[in-house]
């Protein structure tokens, strides 16, 4: 009854049994505790849902972009389409979506688009930054790796993003993105 709030990060939440049975808990004894999920956003089904009714449910959910072409790459696997239509039904059926980027080469030239995406819809947003060790085998996205052009183009849409009223609550954010590259 003392607990304020609990969070479950890494890997997908939503794919273990045990968070449904775990949030049933918590809903029956403590229906105001804060219930914080990191998503990918691939899974929305009944037993989600039925959280989102009965808990006060705070997600962030990690797209990285809102390019198709870039999420194909990044999200290996996953399903643009998919992720997005549940982005929208997360935003409908929860308390607070936040939308969770990792700053990499192949979205930092749009990350403008995500900001305004997470604007439009009224999230949040957050930036993380990529780190190439144990990523090996996978492509090597370090913000070293962008062009100047691209990274001048992209400070500078960020940049105009500053100066717009509307974008005040995504400052601390957009500076950071600055910042890295």
């Amino acid at each position: 009854p003392h607990l304020k709030e609990i969070r479950f990060v890494g890997g997908e939440p939503f794919a273990h049994k045990g968070l449904y049975k775990l949030c049933s808990e918590i809903a029956e004894t403590n229906p105001d505790m804060g219930v914080q999920i990191c998503t990918n956003g691939s899974v929305f089904n009944k037993k989600v849902l039925k959280m989102c009714q009965e808990n006060n449910l705070k997600l962030t959910m990690s797209v990285d972009t809102i390019i198709p072409e870039e999420y194909s790459q990044i999200r290996i696997g996953g399903n643009y389409d998919e992720t997005f239509a549940n982005v929208k039904k997360f935003a409908e059926h929860s308390n607070k979506v936040t939308l969770n980027a990792t700053l990499m080469s192949i979205n930092a030239l749009n990350i403008d688009k995500l900001i305004a995406f997470a604007k439009e819809n009224g999230f949040g947003f957050f930036i993380n930054v990529y780190s190439r060790n144990g990523r090996s085998h996978t492509p090597d996205w370090s913000i070293s790796t962008m062009s100047n052009d691209d990274r001048k183009t992209s400070i500078s849409r960020l940049t105009a993003l500053l100066s717009d009223k509307d974008y005040e609550t995504y400052h601390i954010e957009i500076k950071k993105v600055i910042d890295l590259l």
